[in-house]
Order: C-alpha cells, then sequence, then structure tokens
C-alpha cells in the first residue's frame, strides 16, 4: 500500500510512504469517524490539515490528518475524512435577489478568498450554472444540505 501526503494549502506532494502497517479506516456518511495508520517510519513530512491519500489494491482512501504522534519506533496517523475539509460555520443572512450568485459568492468568501489565509483552498474552483431569483429567509434546509458537502 502506499500514502501518499499532499500540503493542504497547494495540493502538492509533500511526502510519499509505502506502508503494510497497522491501519484502521472508519466511514460514517453521517458521523466523521477518525481512523489511524500505525507507520514504521520515523520521519515524516506532514501537518495537520495536510491531505492524505491511501492507494491499496482493494480501496483508497482521502482524508485530513488531524494529528501525528510518535509512538514507539513509529508515527501514528490520526485522520479524518476529507469532506471535514469543508465544515465551516457559516452565518446566516436573509437574502432576497440572485440565489445562485449569493451562494457562488458565500462559497467562495469562505473556501477561496477567506480572511484567514490558512483556512483557503486554492486549489477547489466553483462555477455557477444556473440562474434563479428569490430568497432566503430560513436556513435550516440549507444547512443540512451545506453539511452533505
Amino acid at each position: 500500500m502506499e500514502l501518499i501526503i499532499f500540503d493542504k494549502k497547494t495540493f502538492e506532494i509533500i511526502d510519499h510512504i509505502p506502508f503494510t502497517d497497522t491501519f484502521e479506516i472508519k466511514l460514517d456518511l453521517v458521523i466523521s469517524q477518525k481512523s489511524t495508520f500505525k507507520l514504521s517510519t520515523i520521519n515524516i513530512n506532514a501537518k495537520p490539515k495536510d491531505i492524505v491519500f491511501v492507494k491499496a489494491k482493494d480501496f483508497n482512501y482521502l482524508g485530513i490528518i488531524e494529528s501525528i504522534e510518535n509512538e514507539d519506533g513509529g508515527i501514528v496517523l490520526g485522520t479524518l475524512e476529507f469532506k471535514e475539509i469543508l465544515n465551516r460555520e457559516i452565518k446566516p443572512i436573509s437574502y432576497n435577489g440572485e440565489i445562485a450568485s449569493y451562494l457562488e459568492n458565500i462559497i467562495k468568501d469562505t473556501f477561496i478568498q477567506n480572511e484567514d489565509a490558512l483556512e483557503n483552498i486554492i486549489y477547489l474552483s466553483v462555477s455557477k450554472e444556473t440562474s434563479k431569483l428569490g430568497n432566503l429567509n430560513d436556513w435550516t434546509d440549507f444547512k443540512i444540505i451545506w453539511c452533505k458537502c
């Protein structure tokens, strides 16, 4: 198996570790689960929030590094499912007008052009493929959809 680590900001490969060690991958569509990978290496070029891709014969896994811990003779990576990279709080504001453009701007402001440059995902792109006039007053349904991203 191969464990490939990508830089969170640039999506460039920063480390590549062949491994056959102990691992546990937990996937759940509703509740994010923590997966772990025990590596025999003592050095790893990675930091929390970097992206992990595991390529195996029977499956692939994409996650985000949550923790890096030194253990006897190796390193244990704790990861969360990749969808957690999109888990951000957005303050709901009532809006009346062209909804598609409004939502496009919210996504860009939150994930691509965030005031906190460390939170930007520069390789993410957004395209608006529809136009709809309307209003957003009750964000209850929108929050549910947003969380499924």
